[in-house]
């Protein structure tokens, strides 16, 4: 059984207010060319959260994430788990854009389309649509679910936590082996403000 603890020390704002509010700019402006990248990332993310900090594989976090809640909203997130890796977020990831296979649409038309195998009769070639509203609430959800279950489960909190601060530390570190010696010395001393998570 596991340890039910209070996680209320650890910060979950970066989720419920900086990723959420962009997830609903993204749907107001109706921005396909950002969804891509930006829900893989996330979902990719979460994954890591959930397996471990030092869990660098992207498709295994990709898919634990999916498997643990995404798939609670439509199975069929799981069962096309391997084409979204692929073409969605290794398209989003290395591209901008999804590859062909996938079909990202606003249209209100294609609503009961989300998830469905589209079959273009001028090329004889398949396609997978997906109707971003509709990505976006279930991706909202399951974040609002990830946050829920990480406030009772400790191990999972502690997780969130190690991550947030193992990819900081990673950060650091970077900024330490990758900004030469003397632009560290004669570097422009002033109050930085971070502001990169407000949406």
């Amino acid at each position: 059984m596991k340890k039910v603890v209070s996680t209320d020390s650890i910060n979950f704002d970066y989720l419920s207010r900086h990723i959420i509010s962009a997830l609903d700019l993204i749907n107001k402006e109706r921005k396909n060319i950002l969804l891509g990248g930006f829900t893989s990332a996330i979902i990719e993310f979460l994954g890591r959260c959930i397996r471990s900090p030092q869990k660098e594989d992207s498709k295994d976090n990709f898919y634990k994430f999916i498997e643990d809640y995404l798939r609670k909203y439509d199975e069929r997130y799981s069962k096309y788990k391997e084409l979204l890796y692929r073409d969605f977020r290794c398209g989003a990831a290395h591209t901008i854009m999804p590859k062909g296979t996938i079909l990202l649409s606003f249209d209100e038309n294609d609503k009961r389309r989300h998830l469905k195998t589209i079959k273009d009769s001028t090329k004889n070639s398949f396609h997978l649509k997906i109707y971003s509203p509709k990505l976006i609430e279930d991706l909202k959800n399951a974040i609002e679910k990830f946050i829920d279950k990480a406030k009772k489960d400790h191990s999972l909190g502690e997780n969130y936590k190690r991550t947030i601060s193992y990819l900081q530390g990673q950060l650091q570190k970077d900024i330490d082996t990758l900004i030469p010696e003397e632009d560290r010395e004669n570097a422009i001393v002033e109050k930085v403000i971070h502001d990169t998570y407000r949406a």
